[in-house]
Parts: structure tokens; sequence; C-alpha cells
């Protein structure tokens, strides 16, 4: 889901600015885990080149030897999910996920046994259908639908998933079943990306006014943000947090490129 890109200009411009945090969103620091206690992202330690065309990225997650991926090939109308081995960076599994007019797999998530991919039309109406995938051979293990655009999964410490819509404006919460426990308008007016759980808080990553990339923290049970991070844009303007996000082993990987990009690795702690 991406908006219209900005003048040139302009986005030189904004990658100067600093994005300061909202008032109320520095508590104490004993509340939030340790690697996030900074006030900017560090340059990333290592970069992963994609040997593939990987289309327009949406969601990422990290393991100790894969990446998987979900893109959307626009030109084509399809969807698709990969998994790409770290050292090579070439894919070695990929399975289409297109149903009709179901073409945009969302930011997904690990729940350390299954892949949970939103697949959703691309537009803000239609019906998502959520599916739980074996990371093995991409196979539907199970699925469930929601009536309405669900843009990204996360996978929180309980077993519940945690999903947004187009632009981020509500979340959602189900079981595994797919019963929904909740839904309420976000606390932060961000169009977030990709989004997967640090502890008890929910590490978010999107575009906040002027496409600015942020990084947010977020206390659902209290609805509330609790840090923000701006970050910086990559060499064509875009924002590091433009779509895929992922954190393994206290190293924050970000995917902000189309195409053969690069996966970049920050170290946090």
């Amino acid at each position: 889901m991406l908006r219209p890109l900005l003048l040139a200009p302009i986005l030189l411009l904004l990658s100067t600015l600093s994005l300061p945090a909202p008032p109320d969103s520095a508590p104490p620091s004993s509340e939030l885990p340790a690697l996030i206690v900074r006030h900017r992202l560090p340059d990333p330690t290592v970069r992963f080149p994609l040997r593939f065309d990987a289309y327009h990225v949406q969601g990422l997650v990290v393991t100790d030897t894969a990446f998987f991926i979900t893109a959307v090939d626009r030109r084509e109308r399809r969807g698709w999910i990969f998994r790409v081995t770290r050292t090579s960076g070439r894919s070695t599994l990929r399975r289409e996920l297109t149903e009709g007019e179901r073409i945009h797999p969302g930011g997904l998530a690990f729940d350390g046994r299954l892949l949970w991919v939103p697949s959703a039309p691309y537009h803000p109406g239609g019906f998502s259908r959520i599916l739980a995938l074996s990371p093995d051979d991409f196979s539907v293990v199970h699925s469930f639908s929601a009536p309405r655009h669900i843009s990204l999964l996360a996978a929180d410490p309980e077993g519940r998933l945690v999903g947004t819509d187009w632009d981020s404006r509500h979340f959602y919460v189900w079981d595994p079943s797919g019963r929904l426990l909740a839904q309420f308008s976000s606390p932060t007016g961000v169009a977030y990306q990709d989004c997967q759980f640090v502890e008890r808080l929910l590490l978010c990553g999107g575009y906040h006014r002027f496409w600015r990339g942020v990084l947010d923290w977020i206390d659902l049970e209290n609805r509330r943000l609790v840090h923000r991070l701006p970050v910086g844009r990559t060499r064509q303007g875009w924002p590091l947090t433009r779509e895929g996000l992922a954190v393994h082993r206290d190293t924050l990987y970000l995917l902000p490129y189309d195409g053969a990009g690069d996966v970049l690795a920050f170290a946090l702690n």
C-alpha cells in the first residue's frame, strides 16, 4: 500500500528533519526493552543482497537461516511468498498466493511453528483470507476469513494474532481459530507496513506525515504509543520503514526495497 511519492527536492529536505516523539511517549526506561532505549536508529551493520526479483515487497520474517518475504507482482497482479537463504540471498522456495482479486499478501508473522499471512485485494475494501502456512513447504495448514482488508499480522506471546487494516486505521485481535477478540482505532495515526512483538510491546514500522519513516513501540493492552524512533531514508528517498520489518536475536531487519534490494540489519543491543 503506497501513497504517491513526493517530489525529490521535498524528499531530500524531509530526510534531514527529525520527527519529535509525542509528548506522552516517553515513559521511564524501565518500561522499555533494553534494546530500544535510544534516540536514533544506528547505521546498518550488515546488508544481505537479494539475488532475485522480489517484486513489490510487503512483509518480512527472519530466522537463523532464512528470510521469508511476501510480495506483490503488480504488473501481473499476482501475490507471492518466498523463502530465501540468508547466506546466498537466493530464493529456495516460492508459492503463489493469488486467489481471484486477492493479490496482496501483507506483512506476515511467525509464531514459532506457522507463518501467518493476510491475503487481501489491492484496495481498502473487500474480504481477506488469513493463511497459516507451513514454513517447510508453504502448504496451507489452516485459514479463516476477515470481512475487511487486513494489511499485516503479528503473533503475540499469548498465541493471539494482531492485525491492522489499510493504512492501519484500526487494530484487530483474533485467536488462532479466527475468532475476533477485539478491535479498536489506532492510537498513533501511522500507516504501518509490518509489525512484530518485541517482549510485550508491538513494534511497527511505517510512515507518518509527509512520508517520514518511524518505528513505533505500542502497548496494545493500554492502547497507547510507548516510544517512537525516527528513521532515515534509502538513497532513492524511500523511508527505511517503507515495507518489511523483523526482529531476530536483538537485531532489527528492514527491507525497504523492491526487486533485488538489500535486507538491512541493525544491531540494537
